[in-house]
């Protein structure tokens, strides 16, 4: 791995293993599936100290540890390309990206299970993992999962939850209810789901209404400004990009 270099005071002791990783796993390994072949290798970039006091009192479990606690409640076999992702912090991550990954209703949901212990995360991608609503499972599928963890999230701003199986009752008023009690989320992305026009149009309405109501010192987003650790475990192309 190569460590790409940075102008900024570095403090070992409060630094995550990894802060930036962008990298393709290889064609994807749904839950239980077989593995595929081995991911490039991935570029860091460590995150300033300060971002990490921010974000709260430093964990003794990396994002990997978490992982296999919530798999193992849920009885979910850890897919191997998020175990090799997560060997982070959990505070350091500002941006997670799964988008068709293909990870399935069980898989997607033991991920989101893990938002409310990325206390920074403020870009969150689930495009295409075949999350539903609450089909056999206790408790709800992943789309309300992910809408539970997300509630009251304090950083949260860009949400992709398009190519899913979400429908009107549960999923989407689920939805519905998040982008109108956690006003931060200014953008969301839901194309390609079974809601009705009526209800995606009130959904995406009140994201707008989010997004012209946020003060200026958050509208433009946090992401775009700072160096950041991105969790990826996209299909396609390798890439590393280190945000300024």
């Amino acid at each position: 791995m190569a460590e790409t270099s940075s102008a900024a005071h570095l403090d070992p002791q409060a630094l995550a293993p990894l802060n930036e990783l962008t990298v393709s796993n290889g064609g994807g390994t749904p839950t239980g599936g077989s593995r595929p072949p081995s991911p490039s290798p991935p570029k860091i970039q460590r995150e300033e100290s300060k971002t990490l006091r921010k974000a709260g009192p430093k964990t003794d479990k990396l994002l990997s540890d978490l992982y296999v606690d919530v798999c193992g409640s849920e009885n979910v076999r850890p897919n191997s390309i998020a175990m090799e992702l997560f060997q982070c912090d959990p505070r350091a991550v500002l941006e997670l990206d799964f988008s068709d990954n293909y990870l399935g209703d069980r898989g997607a949901k033991a991920i989101c299970q893990l938002l409310r212990q990325m206390p920074m995360v403020q870009k969150v991608n689930m495009r295409g993992n075949g999350m539903r609503d609450a089909r056999g499972h206790s408790g709800g599928g992943s789309v309300l999962c992910l809408c539970q963890q997300l509630s009251g999230h304090p950083q949260i701003r860009w949400l992709d939850v398009s190519d899913n199986e979400i429908n009107d009752k549960q999923g989407g008023e689920a939805l519905y209810q998040l982008v109108t009690n956690n006003h931060l989320i200014s953008d969301l992305k839901c194309d390609g789901t079974r809601m009705s026009a009526d209800l995606k149009t009130r959904i995406l309405d009140t994201v707008k209404a989010n997004r012209e109501n946020a003060p200026k010192s958050i509208r433009r987003h946090a992401y775009e400004t700072q160096s950041s650790h991105m969790v990826s475990g996209r299909r396609t192309g390798t890439t590393s990009k280190a945000t300024k």
